[in-house]
């Protein structure tokens, strides 16, 4: 039989899971289907190097090394800016769209 304290540390772990799920589920939910369209970059793939399952959003960026790499969301934004390096190399294996920048 669980104790109070046990109840309310199990609520406590559901609801913390629960905002990670809806921020991921959420996550560049954008009703365009191809979000680049009209530029002259050179693209293969326009999905987001941290969920790749979803299509880049031009609004949402991040710049690093003079190159303009395109996210989903605000939420893989700060995830790039966190560690730029590793998602540079997973959005060049995407082959992920990104802009020479000035």
């Amino acid at each position: 039989m669980r104790n109070r304290a046990g109840q309310i540390q199990s609520r406590s772990k559901f609801g913390w899971l629960l905002v990670i799920i809806l921020a991921i589920a959420g996550c560049g939910d954008s009703d365009s289907s191809s979000p680049a369209n009209g530029d002259d970059t050179q693209a293969i793939n326009n999905v987001c190097p941290i969920m790749p399952s979803k299509p880049i959003d031009k609004q949402f960026y991040a710049d690093y090394e003079g190159k303009r790499y395109y996210l989903c969301c605000k939420i893989c934004v700060d995830q790039f800016n966190k560690n730029p390096k590793r998602w540079v190399a997973k959005a060049e294996k995407l082959q992920t769209l990104r802009e020479e920048i000035e």
